[in-house]
């Protein structure tokens, strides 16, 4: 058996990882689709003013961490699979988003009680965000 090279370019992947992690901030701010974000998961504007901001350094810190890993996995991916153009970016996103994201977060409204809209929302934001990271890896 042949070993596939695979080259990950670490530079690409953090910038990879900073513009997906802004992705996530334009998608659940009020500039897009916060407020149905907020609606769906049963919050107002007033929940999230009480919110402590000076905990949020550590929740974001560990989002950006796995920002990291998706966009260097995603990378490896992408490479094992000699990926030039964004055509194929756009499918290997795809299938990544189907079978490792679409696929797992079902359980969320199957064991946990969250439901389809909320799911729905939630899986189009990480399909987008795997699309613009594919694209942005492929473009780099």
């Amino acid at each position: 058996m042949q070993m596939i090279t695979v080259d990950v370019n670490i530079t690409n992947v953090v910038i990879t990882a900073v513009v997906a992690f802004i992705v996530g901030w334009l998608w659940h701010s009020p500039m897009l689709f916060g407020k149905q974000w907020m609606k769906l998961m049963g919050k107002n504007m007033k929940d999230m003013g009480k919110m402590d901001m000076s905990k949020m350094a550590q929740p974001m810190a560990i989002q950006f961490v796995a920002a990291i890993i998706m966009a260097y996995v995603l990378s490896h991916i992408l490479s094992a699979y000699q990926t030039l153009g964004w055509s194929e970016a756009l499918q290997g996103a795809f299938w990544v988003w189907l079978g490792f994201i679409a696929a797992t977060s079902i359980n969320q409204v199957l064991w946990e009680g969250r439901s389809w809209n909320l799911w729905l929302f939630n899986n189009a934001y990480h399909l987008v965000s795997l699309i613009v990271m594919a694209v942005v890896l492929v473009s780099l």
